[in-house]
């Protein structure tokens, strides 16, 4: 069975959104520039898409 869904986030008055799949206890998260794949365990889906998304942009925004 597969589950698919969206996230948002917003950060510097920008929004961010990714889509995700669940397979084979696995949650795929795609953004326009990235693709992670990390284990979905015990945890719920959407929370773990949205925490994702914030690693990535998180990542590819520049520290000041």
């Amino acid at each position: 069975m597969t589950t698919a869904g969206m996230v948002t986030i917003r950060r510097g008055g920008k929004t961010y959104a990714a889509t995700y799949t669940v397979e084979h206890g696995m949650v795929h998260v795609k953004t326009h520039t990235e693709t992670r794949s990390v284990a979905l365990g015990e945890g719920n889906p959407d929370q773990i898409a949205r925490d994702v998304l914030i690693e990535i942009v998180n990542a590819a925004r520049p520290s000041k």
